[in-house]
């Protein structure tokens, strides 16, 4: 099942960044439910009781794709400000 989800992770963002998104659309972007319940679920069975290896893989790309998307929604907010 990770397989699966970590592609529509990556899909999903790659996605988004290729419809050429305002900086609006940017600050607002959220990960579709289904995504953002998988990364919760990941992150609390992680602090619970552990995940396989496979599963912190998968753990560790949300991480990535989140604080990619906090960079990414901190210059567009700057832009939009006129900074």
């Amino acid at each position: 099942m990770s397989a699966v989800i970590q592609k529509s992770l990556f899909d999903e963002i790659t996605d988004f960044l290729a419809s050429h998104p305002s900086d609006i659309d940017i600050i607002g972007y959220r990960l579709p439910e289904a995504l953002a319940a998988r990364a919760i679920d990941l992150l609390e069975r992680h602090a619970e009781d552990g995940l396989s290896d496979e599963e912190v893989r998968e753990m560790e790309d949300f991480i990535r794709i989140e604080a990619m998307m906090s960079l990414l929604k901190a210059k567009a907010s700057l832009l939009q400000n006129g900074r």
